[in-house]
């Protein structure tokens, strides 16, 4: 696609965007003015964290879990732990009227402890795989509980424009050869078997959205995946979350017995990205695509395999 073409669609989607960010501060204000007194939330989920914040409530969140890694407002807050073993007493000591949960949050002993409390308890629903509905379904939800729905319905509009505009920005810049690129997600490079994303993840569907051809072993949910069934997908590119490699070096990934010999391993492709961001699903899923598919598109200018 030409400069001037590229050039004119990010002009396009900014103005969209403007205009709907007017309907989202009009509504927010006006929110505000209803809203009275804040009440003390507490979130495990840190794609529930960011929708939260982006519907302007930050004010009203005093306690985060682990993933919270956006915005940077969220990292400075009080830390309940890891979604999925939440500590009753340490979100009881925080003083919360609800928390906010994403849906495959626990244990539920812990989540039942905290309806025995008095807390409010409210669970996201659970995602059906399409990046259009599902993180829709999030905004709503939050919405709903925070008696935001106005600001929540701009907060969709702006999200499902930005998500088709990234969508059709990628469909107009594939090449001519060598793609769409064989792309693996690997969840985990530790000793022994590497654990993958296959069929029914959030990192396949984001995979195909960003323009690669997701490569899953035939294998449902995050698996581990034996080393001549790694070397026999022949994956281009692999993708990780960052925070898996600040103790790996990547070379050392791309080394390993079942990556070595793949195409992405001889031409050294690796692609790190947050794992919020890669793998949320919240409103900043957009700017993942388009992240992911410019990474996809420097990976593959490394080298490519003779036809």
């Amino acid at each position: 696609m030409s400069n001037s073409r590229h050039t004119k669609q990010k002009r396009a989607r900014r103005a969209l965007r403007r205009r709907l960010l007017v309907g989202l501060v009009i509504s927010l204000c006006s929110a505000s003015v209803e809203a009275g007194a804040a009440e003390r939330i507490v979130i495990a989920g840190g794609d529930l964290t960011e929708i939260v914040f982006a519907l302007g409530e930050g004010q009203r969140v005093v306690g985060v879990d682990t993933t919270a890694t956006y915005p940077a407002e969220a990292v400075d807050l009080p830390n309940i732990g890891y979604v999925r073993a939440l500590s009753p007493e340490g979100v009881l000591s925080l003083r919360p009227e609800s928390v906010l949960v994403s849906h495959f949050a626990g244990p539920e002993t812990s989540l039942l402890r905290l309806n025995d409390a008095g807390v409010r308890v409210f669970r996201a629903p659970a995602p059906e795989g399409n990046a259009h509905s599902d993180v829709a379904a999030k905004i709503r939800f939050v919405g709903e509980v925070l008696d935001r729905e106005a600001a929540a319905t701009n907060l969709i509009e702006i999200f499902h424009a930005e998500l088709d505009s990234t969508i059709r920005e990628v469909e107009s810049l594939h090449p001519s050869s060598g793609w769409p690129p064989r792309t693996l997600f690997v969840l985990s490079a530790e000793s022994g078997p590497l654990v993958v994303g296959g069929k029914g993840t959030v990192a396949e569907q984001m995979i195909a959205l960003a323009g690669g051809e997701p490569v899953t072993g035939n294998v449902q949910g995050y698996r581990p995946l034996a080393m001549e069934s790694v070397m026999a997908l022949a994956p281009d590119v692999i993708v990780m979350m960052e925070e898996q490699l600040a103790s790996i070096p990547h070379e050392r990934v791309l080394l390993r017995s079942d990556l070595a010999a793949t195409p992405a391993g001889r031409h050294g492709r690796l692609i790190a990205m947050d794992g919020m961001l890669l793998l949320g699903f919240g409103p900043r899923t957009p700017e993942a695509i388009r992240e992911l598919n410019r990474s996809l598109h420097r990976a593959m200018a490394k080298g490519m395999e003779p036809n």
